[in-house]
């Protein structure tokens, strides 16, 4: 039997649905009120009573996917409390091993690696025997049915079986297809969690053996399965892709040829970048603000962007305690230049977090605290590992900060950023060359618990002038694998406000290459005897291009033309 097709353009509640496809209609006689003329009023999303987590989040993604893609009405019940009725207007999607006939007619002849799929005139069925497969099934048929602002079921899922054999292998245990060939190395590593602490960890797996025609031919199996290609790219002879499922499966994988190694990560939190992307012709007012300093040693940095919004980087240590005067001119700096109409709100189009020490995120913690009424936070950039094989000394902090912009922006878009992706907001693309995620296996292994070297690292291009975010990552490792070129930059960062000598090599070499214009240390001493301060050597070889924190000065970067432009701003 043929199902029916359920269309519905996406719309405001001013407007009225279009048709726009042949839809099989049966008009209840004892319904009182008239079947909707775009066919379908309401779909019921149908999972059994004792369903699993897994299962919970597929019924509940899907449920999100379909009122937002398409404007249908969706209701999530239990399978043993709300009995099957035929009516005209509704439309039923029924998850795995129900007491629905329509599910049980699957699971009868359902073999051990099967997709099944099965409909009605108002149903379609979904059936596997694992959770894992039963997200791939998912994945797959909504991919095909929710498109264009319209809910399609096609008849191609009348009487549907796959053999997924090819998407199963021992050891295994991510919630989307497996590469078909290389070794599956034993262990699964828990990557952390994203906005809402203790909620949908991502995970990550190694596969070894790899080889370029296999990770191409993995890459065309993903996309055979319905999941989105959202980026492309290569650093440093590795190549990056990212894929996602519109029920929420975000993969990003990396390849390195040289070791035959594709690591695989699924990610469960992520917004995908075609939606936390977005555009803008480069604008000649976009800055770069190395922001004052309230303590010792803090990170604080702010983009404004072309679309008058800013990014802003970490936050500083200066804003836990109520009252902070360092919160209040973190919001007054960018409130005067924003320029606002009256009662018009703070536009911060992302927050980026490079790791959650407090000398990091304490001033958005206090920014959010004290003034979240008055702004709008649209985006979060964060990776941060999950407690237990990397501490987190500031932790309760942290969560209570995810929490409060959560709260105060329900909106909100969260990325769980992965080395090698692209950003692009606005007029500004970040590039990230490291995240926790590429040390995982020594973290697990005990051989360190210091987040510092979890810190991402990024190359920030902002309107044309170039930065290289280091963060507190001194680890020589992190940078020796990329040519030079990747980390010359107009504008660097020391690491770890020049608490160690670590990377004295790496910045003599970007001295040598004689294109960095500024190298920015964020700490206030500039004696080189001070206290765990070893800087005088770099002082000495970048001269009037070094930079020292300030509490009474913001430095302003810019680029114009061929020139990389600085400023210092009394504040």
């Amino acid at each position: 039997m043929l199902s029916m097709v359920a269309s519905c353009s996406h719309r405001t509640n001013t407007e009225q649905p279009t048709v726009t496809a042949t839809q099989t209609q049966a008009v209840n006689p004892d319904d009182d009120q008239p079947a909707p003329k775009n066919g379908i009023e309401k779909i019921y999303l149908v999972k059994a009573e004792k369903a699993s987590e897994q299962l919970e989040r597929l019924v509940s993604r899907a449920s999100t996917l379909i009122e937002k893609e398409t404007g249908i009405q969706t209701e999530v019940v239990v399978d043993t409390q709300t009995a099957y009725a035929a009516k005209g207007n509704h439309y039923y999607v029924i998850f795995g091993d129900t007491v629905y006939d329509q599910s049980k007619a699957l699971a009868a002849k359902a073999k051990a690696n099967d997709l099944s799929y099965a409909t009605t005139e108002d149903s379609v069925a979904i059936y596997a025997t694992t959770d894992q497969l039963m997200t791939i099934a998912a994945e797959k048929l909504f991919a095909d049915c929710v498109k264009d602002g319209n809910f399609a079921v096609g008849n191609e899922y009348a009487a549907k079986t796959v053999d997924a054999s090819e998407c199963v292998q021992e050891k295994w245990t991510m919630n989307f297809p497996a590469p078909s060939e290389g070794r599956i190395n034993a262990t699964t590593y828990h990557t952390g969690y994203g906005m809402e602490a203790k909620k949908d960890p991502s995970y990550m797996q190694f596969l070894l053996g790899a080889t370029k025609d296999s990770f191409q031919k993995y890459l065309k199996k993903l996309e055979s399965y319905g999941y989105k290609q959202e980026l492309v790219n290569e650093i440093g002879g590795v190549q990056y892709a990212s894929y996602s499922g519109v029920l929420g499966t975000n993969i990003h994988l990396s390849f390195t040829e040289t070791k035959y190694e594709l690591r695989v990560i699924e990610d469960r939190v992520s917004t995908p970048l075609s939606q936390f992307n977005y555009k803008m012709e480069a604008s000649d007012k976009t800055r770069l603000y190395m922001f004052k300093m309230g303590f010792k040693s803090e990170d604080c940095f702010f983009i404004h962007l072309a679309d008058n919004s800013w990014i802003v980087i970490d936050g500083g240590y200066t804003g836990f305690s109520a009252g902070s005067a360092y919160v209040r001119d973190m919001y007054q700096f960018m409130l005067e230049r924003s320029n606002l109409a009256d009662g018009e709100k703070l536009q911060i189009s992302c927050w980026y977090l490079t790791h959650a020490h407090s000398d990091h995120l304490g001033g958005m913690y206090g920014l959010i605290k004290e003034y979240g009424a008055n702004i709008e936070v649209h985006r979060v950039i964060d990776n941060t590992p999950v407690e237990g094989y990397l501490e987190v000394t500031y932790r309760a902090q942290y969560e209570e900060l995810l929490a409060r912009i959560k709260q105060q922006n329900p909106d909100v878009m969260y990325l769980k950023i992965h080395t090698g992706m692209v950003v692009e907001l606005a007029d500004t693309r970040i590039e990230t060359l490291f995240t926790h995620e590429d040390f995982i296996r020594d973290y697990y292994a005990g051989s360190t618990t210091n987040l510092n070297r979890g810190s991402l690292v990024s190359v920030f291009n902002i309107a044309g002038l170039t930065f290289l975010e280091t963060a507190d990552n001194m680890t020589a490792s992190v940078y020796n694998k990329y040519p030079i070129e990747k980390l010359t930059t107009d504008v660097l960062k020391i690491a770890h406000h020049f608490y160690d000598t670590s990377l004295d090599s790496l910045y003599k070499q970007l001295y040598n290459t004689g294109k960095v214009s500024y190298c920015y240390n964020p700490r206030l001493d500039t004696t080189a005897n001070a206290a765990n301060n070893y800087q005088a050597s770099t002082m000495a070889l970048f001269g009037s291009k070094y930079i020292q924190g300030s509490a009474t000065k913001v430095i302003e970067f810019y680029r114009s033309g061929i020139s990389v432009k600085m400023n210092v701003i009394n504040y």
